[in-house]
């Protein structure tokens, strides 16, 4: 008896180490809210931070994570006028500073490696973003699906690679997605980031922002003139 309950208390606890173990790869967005019931980081921004960790030396991990590439999906609008650049930040260790991407394959609909989840459907276009490989362990871990993130990261440093990117998109009434995928191993074995660590930029309403230039607009036109002064 004693035998099986050290048995089940061991799968036990094998199933929670492995539960609570951090993604190889998350995204994160700086300053963005994390929706609980979309399991999404959000903003509303139409200039933003996106990161792109990747768990090379911490709990959990494989090792360096090779051709790891962000796909970035139009939910509304188009991407013909999506701006990224390579960056850092200072919010939390960040030695490297990530080099711009290069352009992958782009496409619409269905993504040819990763699931639907709710994204890739209809004729949403997806654009590729070849990011290379990360190997390198120079920065903090932690779970990208805390409120308080990075501010509470939990990880010792020297754990992760943190790749942090700058997106500009033209309009604000383009909704943006973004999901990151990678290989690892002697064997290239698939991984992506689990769809409970992704991260979207939301539209502005439309009409809302026509109404606001709109009112802009009428307030400077009947705003009251000084007098002249008179000689």
């Amino acid at each position: 008896m004693k035998l099986l309950k050290l048995f089940i208390a061991s799968i036990l606890f094998a199933l929670a180490s492995t539960a609570s173990a951090v993604p190889l790869l998350q995204v994160y967005i700086e300053d963005a809210t994390y929706d609980s019931s979309s399991d999404t980081w959000v903003t509303t921004s139409t200039s933003f931070n996106v990161w792109v960790i990747a768990n090379t030396n911490g709990a959990g991990s494989k090792g360096a994570l090779r051709d790891v590439t962000l796909v970035a999906t139009a939910i509304t609008g188009n991407l013909n006028d999506l701006k990224i650049s390579g960056g850092t930040t200072s919010l939390v260790d960040d030695p490297s500073t990530a080099s711009n991407p290069a352009l992958g394959i782009s496409g619409t609909g269905s993504h040819h490696s990763l699931a639907k989840h709710g994204i890739f459907k209809d004729n949403n276009p997806w654009q590729e973003f070849l990011l290379g490989d990360m190997l390198l362990s120079d920065s903090p871990l932690g779970d990208a699906t805390q409120g308080g993130f990075p501010e509470f990261i939990d990880g010792a440093p020297g754990s992760a690679q943190i790749n942090v990117y700058n997106i500009e998109k033209a309009t604000p009434y383009t909704a943006i997605h973004f999901d990151v995928f990678g290989f690892y191993g002697s064997k290239n074995k698939f991984v992506a980031a689990p769809y409970s660590h992704d991260a979207e930029s939301l539209a502005v309403d439309e009409p809302t922002g026509l109404a606001l230039i709109l009112f802009g607009f009428f307030a400077l036109s009947f705003r009251k003139r000084k007098p002249a002064i008179l000689q």
